[in-house]
């Protein structure tokens, strides 16, 4: 299992990461606009050989964007770079895939002395008229949230059909994949991490298109090698790249369909160079480290299950408290709230398990308030906080109840209701829109599922798509479980909605 942690950088910016195995670094880019949670075959295959840090480009993921309106490869790699120093790395290998081959060559380039070894994956040669091309037939579509929730299905569209052609958008039989379209569970996956990628998704996707040409490789001379393998989506390109000759750093290694043969010519290449390279070893739990900043600063807390996801806020002598967000919600949902708080005191905002950053629950399990009262219990003595108090809305402030020597919770009156919507991934998308119209009731309705004049809010309405957009989100996250958390919350919580 992956340690995930943050890496801040002296600018404020945090780098989100996931990091596994022991030995030699090695960095693991993943393609654009997903994140490193996409990297899970790759670390399986490399983490046996190396530590693994497989990092969220910045402005994906759980990354902070570069602060830049058209940033070039060349922008990325030296935060990338920057993150590697932080983490006390003066040498590495580096593996990218698709974009991330990109930025793994443009290390190579700026920084021949650390990036010692480079693996190619998922590269080729796109000609500018190419590259023309997509752009103006819609590669890149507008995902702006709408006030309908369309755009959610222009993001499912690109996700599904990634299996189906190249490009995504192609109408072409000439450039179908000849592959089974993936389940639905797989296409939300891939849908999520676009999500988190947000309607800038495109910024290291076009900066990586416009360098996706064998012109990129001149100037790299460290040790490389380049992946043809059978089962590529971008083959074609791949192809285009060997017969225009690559530099002589670049050895080309053959792969049959499968990823089993993928990752093993590379794992071979990888075993050489660490035999002929000696680069410091270290392992994926020493890099997870505290951060002892009191700003506003995203961390990890971690128990025998899995880890947390966290915001941490203010300072001072007073007892922390703890915010617990409601089900189906995330903390980024209470951070205005925790900011009011934080004026004059620490406090925490938790993600609850199988919510936002923080872990999943094992499948087929209960879930139930002691449950999850003691893994946030168990997560904060990691970060040395063994008295706090506790406040939370909807089912976090029920788990708040659950919690000894605590009285501060925040509950409503009693209620219940049967008929939840069912948020299944589906493969035609519709549950998509059956999420965003649930937390557009939430917000018109009290409690959401009552229709009538008598149940409408007076308060003033924000339906703004922004807003919508990201309760949505996090409600997609929870995906198929949602609907239990949110009959605990309702049932064993006793509330009747979400205020």
């Amino acid at each position: 299992m992956a340690n995930c942690g943050y890496v801040t950088l002296p600018n404020g910016r945090q780098i989100h990461f996931r990091a596994e195995g022991s030995g030699p670094p090695l960095l693991v880019l993943h393609p654009s606009p997903q994140h490193s949670g996409a990297m899970g075959a790759a670390l399986n295959a490399f983490s046996p050989l190396c530590t693994c840090i497989a990092m969220d480009t910045p402005g994906y993921g759980w990354s902070d964007a570069i602060a830049l309106e058209t940033p070039t490869v060349s922008d990325y790699a030296v935060v990338l770079n920057d993150v590697m120093t932080a983490l006390g790395f003066d040498r590495y290998f580096v593996y990218g895939a698709a974009t991330g081959a990109q930025f793994a060559a443009e290390l190579g380039k700026l920084y021949p002395d650390r990036a010692r070894f480079v693996m190619l994956d998922s590269n080729g040669h796109i000609s500018d008229e190419m590259a023309t091309r997509l752009i103006d037939n819609g590669y890149f579509a507008d995902v702006t949230p709408r006030r309908d929730g369309g755009h959610l299905l222009t993001y499912w569209d690109m996700c599904r059909q990634l299996f189906f052609s190249f490009p995504w958008n192609s109408d072409d039989p000439a450039e179908r994949l000849g592959l089974d379209l993936a389940p639905a569970d797989m296409t939300h996956a891939i849908f999520l991490r676009y999500l988190l990628a947000g309607k800038d998704y495109a910024k290291a996707y076009k900066a990586a298109l416009h360098s996706e040409k064998r012109a990129h490789l001149d100037g790299l001379n460290v040790p490389s090698i380049m992946t043809r393998w059978q089962g590529s989506p971008v083959k074609n390109i791949a192809d285009d790249l060997i017969n225009m000759g690559l530099p002589e750093c670049i050895t080309v290694h053959h792969a049959g369909a499968g990823l089993d043969a993928r990752y093993g010519v590379q794992a071979d290449a990888l075993k050489q160079q660490i035999a002929t390279q000696a680069l410091p070893s270290t392992n994926a739990g020493s890099l997870v480290k505290p951060d002892p900043s009191t700003d506003l600063r995203r961390t990890y807390l971690c128990t025998n299950f899995g880890q947390l996801h966290a915001y941490r806020l203010g300072g001072g002598s007073q007892t922390p408290l703890v915010l617990l967000h409601a089900a189906g919600q995330s903390g980024g949902q209470m951070l205005g709230q925790a900011a009011e708080l934080a004026k004059d005191r620490p406090v925490w905002v938790i993600d609850l398990p199988h919510h936002g950053g923080s872990f999943d629950l094992p499948e087929g399990g209960t879930i139930s308030l002691d449950t999850l009262a003691t893994y946030i219990q168990l997560g904060l003595k990691s970060a040395g906080l063994d008295h706090a108090g506790f406040t939370g809305r909807g089912l976090g402030g029920a788990i708040a109840g659950k919690i000894p020597g605590n009285t501060a919770t925040a509950a409503v009156p009693p209620a219940h209701h049967e008929d939840l919507p069912d948020l299944a991934p589906q493969d035609d998308g519709t549950h998509l829109i059956r999420a965003w119209s649930t937390c557009r009731d939430m917000a018109i309705f009290h409690p959401f599922w009552d229709h009538r004049v008598a149940a409408q809010r007076d308060t003033p309405l924000d339906l703004s798509p922004a807003i919508l957009h990201a309760k949505t989100a996090d409600m997609l996250r929870v995906g198929a479980r949602w609907r239990e958390f949110m009959q605990l919350e309702l049932a064993e919580a006793g509330l009747s909605g979400i205020a």
